[in-house]
Order: C-alpha cells, then structure tokens, then sequence
C-alpha cells in the first residue's frame, strides 16, 4: 500500500528540495521532454524547485503544447451536485465539520436529488460529481448515497463521486469501472494533515492515504489526485508526493489517475484564510504544468472558487476541465433557479460565472467548452 512507501518518498523529495539545483540541470531535463523523452520523479522535483524566470516560462510553455498534442482544444464541464452536509470529522478548513453547530444539516431526498441532477443536465452536464462529508455507508446518508450513484450510474454519460474514505468491502459495494472516484488529500504530510484534521475516522491518515488504493482493489478503474493548496507551507513538495502517488499507482496497478485536481485553500465563514497558507499563483501553475508533463492524458480539473484569470492561466498550463454554475449548497441548484440562492450557508464562498460567461472567456484563449468531454 502507498502508506508503507510514503515515508521513502518524501526522503526522495527532502534530498531534492534541499539540494541546490542549477540552471543546467533544469535546462537538460526540459530538453529531454521536448525531445519526447520521459523524465522520472527526481526530475520533476527538480523542475518543481525552479527559480529562473525564463526557464518557466519554458516549463508552461512546454505544458501548453503537450496539452495540445493530447487534448486539443477542448475543455470538459464538469459540476458538483452536493447531497448532503451532514460529517462526522471535524476539519479546521470545512464548514461541514461536525464541530459547525450553526449549520442546519440536510440530505436530499430521492426527488429532491432527481431534481437537482436534471436541472445540471439541462444546463448541458454530461459529467456530474456527487459530493458530501463523512458518513457510514451503513447509514441514513450512505444508504441516499448508493441510490444516487445507482441513478446516476443510468442517467449520465460520466459520473465521479466525492465523498469521505469507506472501508474496502463498502467500496466493492458499489465500485464500478465507469464511476470516477475523486479524493483529493489535504496533504501527504501527516503532521500537517493531523493539524487540519482535529476529530473523527478522517485523522487515520493512513486509511485516508490508502483510499484511492482500496477504490482500485474493489474494482473500480478511474481515481483523483490532488492536495489542498495553502494547508502547508510545503506546497510544492505536495505536489511532488501526488506525482509520486500517481507513479505508484500506474506501476502497482497499471491504471494512471483518471484526472487531478487544483484546489486552493478558500474562505469558509468559521474561519478566515489568514489562518492558512497563501500560495502564490505561480506555484499552481507550476503544479498544473507539471502534472501535464508527467501525465499527459490525464484529465486536470480547475474550480470555479478561482477568478476567470487564474482560470485562464490554469488552462494554459494544462487544465482540461471547469465548471460553471456551481454551487456548494444542498439542493442549490433548485434555489439558483428560483433567484433564492445563498451561498453563505454552502461549504465555502466561490464564483458562479454562468456558461455564456464562461464560453466566452475559453474562445478569448481559444478553447472550447466540450460537454461531451469523458473525464
């Protein structure tokens, strides 16, 4: 299991992050990958310590064109339809803690998800994330959630689903090689995680590490990487340890992340921001380049709590997937309907350009919005 190599790796990117590396070394290796030679961890984690302000120009440019090779100019649309807040962690960086007393939780009923899952659809989603917190799945919630994913398995051409770690025999309950299962981890280094993460099943780091592991091992073929930006103040070798557990999991079980993520730290009303680390815009572009290098085909998915710059600048590095009319609210889209919506009893804050806005923003860097795009 990734927890038992974990500890190997982050040795690897100590020694990389702590060496000084020069000019020439980052230089040779972007020569090799233009020369369409594969490049190995230690590379990219040297590549990660860039300092040069030409040579990563070079690195996104280097993205940019990968991105056209494999991806064209096709942006897959990709929406959350959250289910329910109900959680049984409490996370410093989430409203949905269970330690929030002032949140009026909620699952959605059968109808009301049917409901909310239709409205995306006519919007034009073809790709649908279920999300919530934490739950049993032998629960009130997990049983609402096999029904969802048993719907929406029928009703939607892609379907990926976000939720807390399960065991492995709840995950071969359901697990299928079609469902996308997206796990995004705070950070892959356990004493900042176990920061965060003050109470519940989630501080079992290692449970949590292994998750995408146990979604493989129970059948299903399709998983997420990503860390949360801003929860350390070790972004970049974040970063590195995704590269590693993708390289892992394509070595251990053949199977290459289906999609990444580029999540930042955003303001949630319990907390302020300040609280957390802020990460330069450059190193998440940084981060988007070098996922597209290491992974070529895989899918990187942007969030729609970003401004339509950094949106753009995503794109450019290498970012196949967005979203447009967002919300974190449960049963939200029904009240963004309605002209009733308020985001400040959702997760956390975000945009919500709508998808004319979001067209033209991706035809202004030409890009186009691809509702048929498989994630």
């Amino acid at each position: 299991m990734f927890s038992e190599k974990i500890n190997g790796y982050l040795k690897i990117a100590d020694e990389i992050f702590n060496a000084q590396h020069n000019l020439q070394n980052i230089d040779a290796i972007l020569d090799k990958i233009e020369k369409d030679e594969k490049i190995n961890l230690e590379d990219a984690g040297i590549i990660l310590n860039v300092r040069d302000a030409a040579q990563y120009d070079r690195i996104i440019k280097i993205a940019e064109e990968i991105t056209k090779k494999y991806h064209g100019k096709s942006i897959g649309m990709i929406a959350p339809l959250y289910f329910s807040n109900f959680c049984w962690n409490d996370c410093s960086c989430c409203d949905m803690s269970c330690k929030n007393l002032k949140l009026e939780r909620r699952t959605l009923n059968f109808e009301e998800f049917v409901d909310e899952f239709n409205l995306l659809k006519e919007v034009g989603y073809k790709t649908i994330e279920i999300v919530a917190g934490g739950f049993p799945l032998k629960s009130n919630v997990g049983e609402m959630f096999l029904k969802f994913v048993e719907y929406s398995k029928k009703n939607v051409e892609n379907f990926a689903f976000f939720i807390d770690t399960l065991n492995l025999d709840d995950y071969k309950v359901f697990a299928d090689s079609k469902i996308t299962m997206i796990h995004w981890q705070e950070s892959y280094l356990k004493d900042d995680y176990l920061k965060m993460v003050l109470s519940g099943p989630k501080k079992d780091f290692e449970k949590r590490i292994n998750a995408h592991e146990s979604w493989l091992q129970a059948g299903g073929k399709k998983v997420g990487l990503s860390v949360l930006a801003g929860v350390t103040d070790n972004f970049l070798k974040d970063v590195f340890m995704v590269l590693a557990h993708g390289k892992y999991l394509e070595e251990t079980y053949g199977i290459p992340p289906s999609c990444f993520g580029t999540v930042r730290i955003n303001p949630i009303t319990r907390k302020d921001v300040s609280e957390f680390k802020k990460v330069p815009d450059e190193q998440m572009y940084l981060a988007t380049a070098l996922y597209r290098i290491m992974f070529p085909k895989t899918n990187i998915i942007i969030t729609s709590r970003e401004n339509p710059e950094i949106v753009r600048q995503q794109i450019k590095a290498g970012a196949t997937f967005a979203n447009t009319t967002c919300t974190t609210v449960i049963g939200g889209y029904k009240l963004m309907r309605e002209g009733k919506l308020n985001e400040s009893i959702g997760q956390f804050d975000h945009s919500n350009p709508s998808p004319e806005e979001v067209k033209k923003s991706l035809e202004s860097i030409g890009k186009i919005m691809d509702w048929n795009k498989e994630l």
